[in-house]
């Protein structure tokens, strides 16, 4: 089934990082004993997104989300530690919140999680979507014998200006395994033929950002 994901973005104070990790755990600690899987990220090479925490609370399924998300507003812990980060001694900085639904690729890859997470955010052409999730196939299974796990297709909803994009996710186990699967862009004949085809306009899909994570343990 579809899983579901819910996403906060947040950017730590001066001096205050330790805290703010400190917080995520707490955060995960609280809605992870609702049954969902958190985890949290930091943005280490991503543009203007550098230096921002991502906190992500996973469902396994889209019934599973409507099931649970009553439950998690309704809890008393989770609203106190919600209202706390309004006041003027929060460690962070909220910026942005949403939703993304996965869209299931043709055929079964890797499950899986890494210490990085890369993270490509595209826009389907008009009327080529059905293009756009074979060619996602075709990088799954590209970086998936380069050592990459756990890739995800999604797309993006509540999400503001980004809402109704697509991404694709990819688990690498170190940096040194995702700089290396760069070359695939470069010397494996289809990964040269995907990012031209992209970069000039004829891939089904038009690039909007890139960014590298890192698995922060909760």
């Amino acid at each position: 089934m579809p899983r579901v994901s819910y996403a906060s973005i947040s950017k730590p104070l001066p001096d205050r990082l330790e805290d703010a990790i400190e917080l995520g755990r707490q955060a995960g600690k609280l809605v992870g004993r609702h049954g969902v899987e958190c985890r949290l990220l930091a943005a280490d090479t991503a543009g203007e997104q550098t230096g921002t925490f991502v906190f992500n609370a996973e469902f396994e399924s889209v019934e599973r989300y409507g099931a649970i998300i009553q439950e998690i507003d309704d809890d008393k812990e989770l609203r106190e530690l919600q209202i706390s980060l309004t006041r003027s001694t929060s460690p962070i900085v909220p910026l942005s919140t949403s939703l993304s639904v996965e869209i299931p690729l043709p055929t079964e890859h890797k499950r899986g999680r890494g210490s990085i997470v890369e993270v490509h955010l595209t826009k389907p052409a008009l009327g080529r979507f059905e293009n756009s999730v074979q060619e996602s196939e075709t990088v799954a299974t590209l970086l998936e014998k380069a050592g990459a796990v756990g890739v995800q297709l999604f797309t993006l909803t509540f999400a503001g200006s980004q809402s109704g994009s697509t991404g694709i996710a990819v688990e690498w186990p170190s940096v040194a395994a995702q700089a290396r699967s760069s070359a695939i862009w470069s010397s494996d004949p289809v990964g040269t033929s995907l990012l031209t085809g992209m970069l000039n306009g004829t891939g089904a899909s038009t690039l909007i950002s890139s960014a590298l994570y890192r698995d922060i343990p909760l």
